[in-house]
């Protein structure tokens, strides 16, 4: 109907619900499915007390929902707008201006499986710092969240799929990882104790990365501030690649197109391979590793007090084999043997 009003509690023994209204659905009294499934369908929505699926999936379709009570369940959420439009998360309550503001987003109880908000055609703004304690994917066309954060705690890994551009600031995930895919990406730093998985049509640009996981890369450029992981590092472009300090369990750096530049790499006695056919190599700092270049041309640079020995654990030297495999090598030392 035109305007649906529930206020008397409904509860099932594992049987659905679903209803749909054309104008304003408002439920004002505890809705429980014991496993069953949920479905609201409304252009507004006034969820004003508990909603719990037990087990089964819950779903909310409006343009204008009001979380009110608890969503609580161990199946999957989905919360999307019935038209496509821009929506924004997280911030104070400001009426209908927020989709979904930071107390709403307080009332999704910890406990689902994973949690989708918004679709496709869906661009998505963070107006205020975001958290979650589920796994969470953000869907949209483009997503923007200059400025703020997005937390994730508990089981929660953070993931965010669009057509367009990610645009956000800092990411946190302290137990679980972080998935990145848009046509371009560019982030703050990122802290994740999982997987950092970047993937992209176009350019990206991060922070610093700090997990406990590999960290994959894919772009036409790639740009990064230092990386720290116990896993493998793996970027691979088309065009330039630079990053700050690597320190991983293996570095595995490819331009297809254009030059890598990398300010030192650190991988223990894993193996660290750069392959540039087209470009340049430089590594000013320090490599340690065994290490394999293939490159055009490659520069390595190196200062300091200790002599640059190649196969060498010394200290600004390698702690492996070194293999070269280009059309020329330069490499600078500015070694003070004087000192």
């Amino acid at each position: 109907g035109n305007n649906i009003a529930v206020n008397a509690a409904i509860a099932t023994a594992g049987g659905n619900v679903s209803i749909n209204a054309d104008s304003t659905l408002s439920i004002g009294a505890t809705v429980s499915t014991n496993g069953g499934n949920i479905s609201f369908t409304a252009p507004t929505m006034n969820l004003q007390s508990a909603i719990g699926s037990g087990a089964g999936n819950i779903a909310l379709t409006a343009d204008f929902p009001w979380l009110q009570g608890t969503l609580s369940g161990s199946g999957t959420l989905s919360i999307q707008p019935q038209t496509p439009s821009s929506i924004d998360l997280g911030g104070s309550d400001s009426g209908e201006m927020v989709f979904l503001s930071e107390n709403e987003l307080g009332n999704l109880a910890n406990g689902f499986s994973a949690i989708t908000i918004g679709d496709s055609n869906t661009g998505i703004s963070l107006v205020g710092n975001a958290s979650f304690v589920d796994p969470v994917t953000l869907q949209a066309s483009a997503i923007n969240a200059l400025g703020f954060s997005l937390d994730g705690s508990d089981d929660a890994s953070l993931t965010r799929s669009a057509g367009g551009q990610i645009t956000t600031g800092n990411l946190t995930s302290t137990t679980q990882g972080v998935n990145l895919e848009a046509s371009n990406i560019t982030t703050g730093d990122i802290a994740a104790n999982g997987q950092v998985l970047l993937n992209s049509g176009g350019t990206i640009a991060t922070g610093s990365i700090s997990t406990s996981g590999q960290v994959s890369g894919s772009g036409t450029e790639i740009s990064t501030g230092d990386i720290e992981t116990s896993g493998n590092a793996e970027l691979e472009a088309s065009g330039a690649i630079s990053a700050g300090t690597i320190s991983a369990a293996n570095v595995l750096l490819s331009s297809s197109g254009s030059n890598i530049s990398v300010n030192a790499i650190d991988a223990g006695i894993g193996n660290i391979v750069l392959t540039s056919p087209l470009g340049s190599i430089q590594v000013p700092g320090t490599l340690s590793s065994g290490l394999s270049l293939f490159g055009g041309s490659i520069s390595i640079e190196h200062s300091g007090t200790n002599p640059f020995s190649l196969g060498s654990a010394s200290t600004n030297g390698t702690a492996g084999d070194i293999g070269i495999t280009t059309d020329g090598v330069t490499i600078a030392t500015r070694y003070d043997s004087s000192t």
